[in-house]
Protein backbone atom coordinates (compact mmCIF):
# COMPACT_ATOMS: atom_id res chain seq x y z
CA UNK A 1 0.00 0.00 0.00
CA UNK A 2 1.33 3.50 -1.04
CA UNK A 3 1.50 6.09 1.68
CA UNK A 4 -1.14 8.16 -0.62
CA UNK A 5 -3.00 4.89 -0.33
CA UNK A 6 -2.93 4.62 3.35
CA UNK A 7 -2.96 8.38 3.96
CA UNK A 8 -6.80 8.02 1.91
CA UNK A 9 -7.21 5.08 4.05
CA UNK A 10 -6.87 6.76 7.92
CA UNK A 11 -8.58 9.84 6.47
CA UNK A 12 -11.83 7.41 5.31
CA UNK A 13 -11.34 5.64 8.92
CA UNK A 14 -11.51 8.57 10.96
CA UNK A 15 -14.82 9.84 8.88
CA UNK A 16 -16.53 7.12 10.05
CA UNK A 17 -17.47 6.43 6.48
CA UNK A 18 -15.39 3.36 6.46
CA UNK A 19 -18.02 1.50 8.84
CA UNK A 20 -21.01 2.69 7.32
CA UNK A 21 -20.00 1.16 4.22
CA UNK A 22 -19.08 -2.16 5.85
CA UNK A 23 -22.37 -2.20 7.24
CA UNK A 24 -23.66 -2.06 3.49
CA UNK A 25 -22.10 -4.52 2.18
CA UNK A 26 -22.62 -7.17 5.46
CA UNK A 27 -26.42 -6.14 4.70
CA UNK A 28 -26.18 -6.94 0.80
CA UNK A 29 -24.04 -10.30 2.00
CA UNK A 30 -26.67 -11.65 4.20
CA UNK A 31 -29.42 -11.36 0.77
CA UNK A 32 -27.05 -13.42 -1.34
CA UNK A 33 -25.02 -16.98 -1.17
CA UNK A 34 -22.43 -15.05 -2.50
CA UNK A 35 -20.68 -11.95 -4.61
CA UNK A 36 -17.42 -10.71 -6.66
CA UNK A 37 -16.20 -7.29 -6.43
CA UNK A 38 -17.83 -5.82 -9.55
CA UNK A 39 -21.38 -7.40 -8.05
CA UNK A 40 -21.14 -5.41 -4.85
CA UNK A 41 -20.16 -2.42 -6.37
CA UNK A 42 -22.92 -2.37 -9.11
CA UNK A 43 -25.21 -3.04 -6.26
CA UNK A 44 -23.85 -0.48 -3.87
CA UNK A 45 -22.19 2.22 -6.51
CA UNK A 46 -19.35 2.40 -4.24
CA UNK A 47 -16.08 2.54 -6.12
CA UNK A 48 -14.12 -0.68 -6.65
CA UNK A 49 -11.55 0.19 -4.81
CA UNK A 50 -13.82 1.53 -1.77
CA UNK A 51 -15.00 -2.36 -1.93
CA UNK A 52 -11.57 -3.62 -2.34
CA UNK A 53 -11.11 -2.13 1.16
CA UNK A 54 -13.80 -2.57 3.04
CA UNK A 55 -13.94 -6.48 2.02
CA UNK A 56 -10.27 -6.74 3.00
CA UNK A 57 -10.89 -5.22 6.54
CA UNK A 58 -14.48 -7.60 7.09
CA UNK A 59 -11.99 -10.74 5.74
CA UNK A 60 -9.19 -9.53 8.60
CA UNK A 61 -12.12 -8.76 11.31
CA UNK A 62 -13.08 -12.59 10.30
CA UNK A 63 -17.13 -10.87 8.91
CA UNK A 64 -16.68 -12.24 5.83
CA UNK A 65 -14.78 -15.15 4.04
CA UNK A 66 -13.42 -14.86 0.75
CA UNK A 67 -13.29 -18.14 -1.70
CA UNK A 68 -11.31 -17.56 -5.50
CA UNK A 69 -12.71 -19.52 -8.11
CA UNK A 70 -11.20 -19.48 -12.05
CA UNK A 71 -9.21 -16.12 -10.57
CA UNK A 72 -11.98 -14.21 -9.35
CA UNK A 73 -12.22 -13.65 -5.09
CA UNK A 74 -15.87 -14.48 -3.88
CA UNK A 75 -17.44 -13.06 -0.83
CA UNK A 76 -20.08 -14.77 2.17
Amino acid sequence: MSIAQKEAHNKLVNSGKAKTQQEVILNLLKCSISMNREQITKWTGFKESSVTGRCSELVDNGKLIDITIGGVTYYS
